[in-house]
């Protein structure tokens, strides 16, 4: 027995392809594939962003949009993109409420080494 995958059959060889028996799969059903971006997707995309999931969490209506408005594909490689952009972006707005709050922090901390006894109240209250 011999079992091949592939994405299309323009790329297997004539007298490969007269030997194979074809058996062609329709793509993921909606339900599918949210259930595999909320098992598999998401969590490796937070996990390779560094993200936690109290960082970014996606209910399942929302995962059914994404996935019936953003991928087109019978698979879930674009699926898996969109996630990952989603996760980049999330990313980015975190560093970014990161950066302000140090900032901040920053600009209520006095500038220099030396210390008054000033700063000290400012700081310590």
């Amino acid at each position: 027995t011999f079992v091949c995958t592939a994405n299309t059959t323009a790329s297997i060889p004539g007298p490969l392809l007269d030997r194979l028996e074809v058996v062609e799969l329709s793509g993921y059903t909606l339900d599918e594939k949210v259930s595999i971006a909320r098992l598999h997707l998401l969590p490796r995309q937070r996990a390779n962003h560094g993200l936690s999931e109290a960082d970014l969490s996606m209910t399942g209506s929302v995962l059914e949009f994404l996935c019936d408005s953003y991928t087109r594909e019978a698979g879930v490689r674009n699926l898996e993109r969109k996630v990952a952009a989603i996760c980049r972006a999330r990313v980015f707005k975190l560093v970014q409420e990161s950066a302000a709050k140090a900032e901040s922090a920053a600009r209520d901390f006095p500038r220099g080494p030396c210390i008054t006894s000033e700063d000290i109240w400012g700081i310590l209250g």
